[in-house]
C-alpha cells in the first residue's frame, strides 16, 4: 500500500513537473514571439521613418538644384526698382524747387505790398502839400459916390479829410472783385485786409458802395467820397 503510494505520488510531482516545463516553454515562445511581433512594429516605424527622410532629402536636392529665382528675374526687379527710386528722387526734387520759388515768390509780393504801402503814402503827402490855397476873394467894387467896406475874404474851403486807410489795389476772390487796404501809415503785410462794395471798413465810418478798376466810392458818415486807385 505504502509502494503504490509512492509511485501515484512520484507521477503526480513528474506530472506537474511537465507541465510547469510545457507552461515555462509556452511562456518562452510567447516571450519570443511577443518581441518579434514588436520589433517588426518598430522596423516597419523605423522604415517609414526613413522612407520620408529620403523623399525630404529628395526634395531638398531638386529645391538646391535649381535657383528660386532666375537672373533675368532678379535683374529686371533691380531694374524696376532703380527706375522707381528715379521717379521719387525726381518727384522729391521738384517739390523741393517748387517750394523754393514759392517761398521767393511770397518774400518779393510782400517787400512789393510794403514798398508800394509806402509808395501810396508819400504821394499822397505830396499831393496834400501841392494843393495851392485858394486865393482870397477880390472885395467888391466901390461906387465912387457911395464907397461900401470891402467885403470881408472868403476862407477858402476846407480841404476833404483824408481817409483813415491806405489801399493797395483790386484783388479777385472767386471771380468778385476786393478792395485790398490797411491801416494809414501800416508797414506790415499782416495788417492789409480785404473789404468789398457793402462792407464797412473796420474801424471807422467808411462804407465802401462801389469800386471798379480805378476808383473806389465810399459812403463816409453821410458823404459820398470817390477816392482813386492810381498814386
Amino acid at each position: 500500500m505504502k509502494l503504490r503510494l509512492t509511485k501515484k505520488t512520484l507521477l503526480t510531482s513528474l506530472g506537474a513537473i511537465a507541465l510547469l516545463i510545457a507552461l515555462g516553454v509556452q511562456q518562452y515562445q510567447l516571450s519570443i514571439l511577443r518581441g518579434s511581433l514588436e520589433g517588426a512594429a518598430e522596423k516597419a516605424k523605423l522604415d517609414a521613418l526613413l522612407s520620408r527622410m529620403s523623399a525630404s532629402d529628395d526634395r531638398l536636392d531638386a529645391i538646391a538644384g535649381k535657383p528660386l529665382v532666375t537672373q533675368e528675374d532678379f535683374s529686371a526687379a533691380q531694374k524696376a526698382i532703380s527706375n522707381r527710386v528715379d521717379v521719387v528722387q525726381d518727384y522729391a526734387k521738384r517739390a523741393h524747387d517748387l517750394a523754393t520759388d514759392v517761398a521767393h515768390s511770397a518774400a518779393n509780393s510782400s517787400e512789393l505790398l510794403v514798398i508800394k504801402a509806402d509808395v501810396e503814402s508819400l504821394s499822397g503827402t505830396v499831393q496834400r502839400l501841392s494843393k495851392p490855397e485858394k486865393s482870397s476873394a477880390t472885395p467888391s467894387p466901390s461906387k465912387p459916390a457911395k464907397p461900401k467896406p470891402a467885403a470881408k475874404a472868403k476862407a477858402p474851403p476846407a480841404p476833404p479829410e483824408p481817409p483813415p486807410f491806405q489801399m493797395f489795389g483790386i484783388e479777385y476772390r472767386g471771380g468778385e472783385k476786393f478792395l485790398s487796404i490797411a491801416p494809414s501809415g501800416s508797414t506790415r503785410l499782416s495788417q492789409i485786409y480785404l473789404v468789398r462794395p457793402g462792407d464797412v471798413v473796420a474801424g471807422t465810418q467808411w462804407r465802401l458802395k462801389a469800386l471798379n478798376e480805378i476808383t473806389a466810392t465810399f459812403d463816409a458818415s453821410g458823404s459820398t467820397r470817390t477816392l482813386s486807385l492810381q498814386p
